[in-house]
């Protein structure tokens, strides 16, 4: 686990460096499994991070509640592991309330 605040550092981060980062959602049951590529567009720490996509897409993530991970990619699930693990950094882990996880990939 990290603080709120390194979790913040790192978004800013990605957002003042414009940093291409690879996206994935994981439903609590996965039922879902979403990827994209794409960087950050709008942070508000501790309220919400809005995520944007080359075609202009965009997705708002809401952060009350999420706890925060980080780590290398060679640590991501079975399910995308090996896809990542040569392509990208690190990886932040946003944790939602509920048990949804979204994994913001940095990457190389």
């Amino acid at each position: 686990m990290i603080s709120s605040a390194e979790a913040a550092l790192l978004i800013e981060g990605y957002k003042s460096q414009s940093k291409v980062l690879r996206i994935f959602f994981i439903a609590r049951d996965r039922s879902v499994n979403m990827r994209v590529t794409g960087s950050v567009k709008e942070f508000v720490e501790g309220e919400r991070l809005t995520l944007v996509a080359p075609n202009a897409d965009h997705c708002l993530v809401v952060l009350f509640g999420c706890t925060f991970e980080y780590g290398d990619p060679r640590e991501a699930p079975d399910a995308i592991r090996d896809s990542v693990a040569a392509k990208f950094d690190g990886v932040l882990t946003i944790l939602f309330p509920l048990g949804e996880r979204l994994y913001l990939f940095e990457m190389r």
